[in-house]
């Protein structure tokens, strides 16, 4: 993997006796860096050592939050830890596994994914020899019960185990493909979507092992309120209310009843009728009721009496252009055509739709076809119809976005109102947990989220104070003055020339 993951690893466990498969395991996982956050590292059971690796991971949403999702990567057990144990040996080993891993899945903060060698085939189609169902798999189905999980194999209907194998067989008379053994399971209520292949690619075989990889593709769902963001649905951008009308030229009359109006109010509020100079007012809260209560006048007025201008909403410009009419209209026409080919006789349609039906007709036997089969054809030919208008549409929408992006900034640069220019979004509330630039820590409380996010502005937007650079003329001699002095002789008079005087530091005169 490199260095773009960060890897955790579960040590395997060492084992004595002579059976080779003793000694194999251990789970490793990887995340990739910059992209994934892992919030803790679980701690896990002694029952579970050499087999899990447990992980908190910091999932980010569109509104800028995060909610965690634990993964676990799974080595089941198959064979007993120690030689010489029997069947009831290996069902007690298997339960404490199962039972240590589902404690892991219900204390998950949210949703929860296993993933890994998990050593059971539920169904004869995931195996090649058929056997009776053992303890591990109904210990399996007890674990997703209890959890209510849902195994990823199982919801793929089109599984066999001669294209998805996941096990080779050991004997070398058998064929390739032995079992599907490794599974993926995640938790239902939080899952969106999900998909479990086995890997085809060359470049994804896993050397030194007899185990095929598996691609699983997981969309979580975040909570339905994540804790520490603010839900974007309820929470409305802010905007001051628009301003008050001035009036027009042919509206001056206005300004006196403004006046009249004001004069009026003010006899409304006892606080303003007992202050008539500056020594009634008390102190600091007295002044902010005053002021209060004069902005309340002056607003009410105006609003009653000037009004205010209405505020502009965006337009919605509809997507269009001559070849998106016409895709529409011929799109009509069709339609159209295969209603009357399904009813020729009580179907009423224009006679543009007749005349494509008719046509379309015509072709269809000239190329030795039937007529039952014009109907399908129409909708074929529908389908791809649609399909080009999209493309249509995708290009068309672009381009008169990048328009009306070209024409907003011209229209800036040329002087006017540069606010267009700034698009107002829902507000996104700080992250749930950041790292802080240059170090490996992670903060998660909102004080020290705060403060790291204010840290990191405040170092991208510092000003860097110029150079202090030498300046040898301050002292190296001799040393200009910029100075002098102006003499005037006597009897010049006002606006006549003078004769003006320099100095060197060293006393002699230019």
């Amino acid at each position: 993997m490199g260095t773009d993951y960060d890897m955790y690893e579960e040590d395997g466990v060492t084992c004595t006796g002579s059976d080779q498969h003793l000694a194999k395991w251990g789970v490793i996982v990887g995340v990739r860096k910059h992209a994934i956050q892992v919030a803790q590292r679980c701690t896990i059971p002694p029952c579970l050592r050499g087999r899990v690796v447990a992980l908190d991971l910091l999932l980010r949403t569109a509104t800028g939050g995060a909610f965690h999702h634990r993964l676990i990567g799974f080595y089941a057990p198959y064979y007993a830890w120690k030689p010489g144990d029997g069947e009831d040996a290996m069902s007690r080993i298997t339960d404490e596994c199962w039972t240590a891993v589902t404690r892991l899945c219900l204390d998950a903060p949210h949703g929860w994914s296993v993933i890994g060698d998990l050593n059971i085939t539920l169904a004869s189609l995931e195996s090649r020899s058929p056997r009776p169902t053992d303890h591990r798999h109904n210990r399996y189905r007890k674990f997703l019960q209890d959890v209510g999980g849902l195994d990823l194999w199982l919801q793929r209907d089109d599984r066999s185990v001669l294209q998805d194998w996941t096990s080779t067989s050991k004997d070398p008379t058998q064929p390739k493909g032995a079992s599907i053994i490794d599974r993926a399971a995640v938790s239902a209520a939080s899952v969106e979507e999900c998909y479990i292949e086995t890997a085809v690619r060359s470049t994804d075989y896993i050397p030194v092992t007899d185990h095929r990889a598996i691609i699983v593709r997981i969309v979580p769902t975040p909570p339905s309120r994540t804790r520490g963001s603010l839900d974007t649905q309820d929470l409305q951008l802010f905007s001051p209310p628009p301003r008050l009308r001035f009036p027009r030229s042919s509206e001056k009359h206005l300004f006196g009843e403004f006046t009249d109006a004001v004069d009026v109010a003010l006899q409304e509020y006892p606080a303003l009728r007992t202050v008539q100079t500056w020594n009634d007012i008390t102190d600091d809260d007295h002044w902010t009721e005053l002021y209060r209560e004069i902005c309340e006048v002056l607003s009410t007025c105006g609003n009653r009496v000037f009004g205010r201008y209405s505020r502009s909403r965006p337009r919605m410009d509809k997507i269009t252009s001559p070849d998106i009419r016409q895709a529409y209209r011929e799109l009509k026409h069709i339609s159209g055509a295969i209603y009357f080919a399904k009813h020729p006789l009580t179907a009423r349609v224009s006679h543009d739709s007749r005349t494509y039906h008719n046509n379309a007709l015509a072709g269809l036997l000239a190329s030795g076809g039937s007529a039952d089969a014009l109907p399908a054809t129409l909708t074929r030919v529908r389908k791809d119809k649609y399909r080009k208008l999209y493309r249509l549409l995708s290009t068309t929408a672009r381009q008169q976005a990048v328009d009306r992006d070209k024409a907003t900034i011209l229209a800036t640069l040329r002087g006017r109102s540069s606010k267009r220019l700034v698009t107002p979004t829902s507000y996104l509330s700080l992250p749930l947990a950041i790292s802080v630039p240059g170090t490996d820590t992670l903060v998660c409380d909102p004080d020290s989220v705060k403060a790291a996010t204010a840290q990191y502005f405040s170092t991208l937007y510092s000003r860097t104070d110029p150079p202090q650079m030498d300046k040898p003329w301050l002292v190296t001699a001799p040393h200009i003055c910029l100075g002098g002095r102006t003499l005037r002789e006597e009897g010049v008079g006002r606006g006549d020339r003078v004769r003006t005087t320099w100095w060197y530091t060293a006393g002699d005169r230019i």
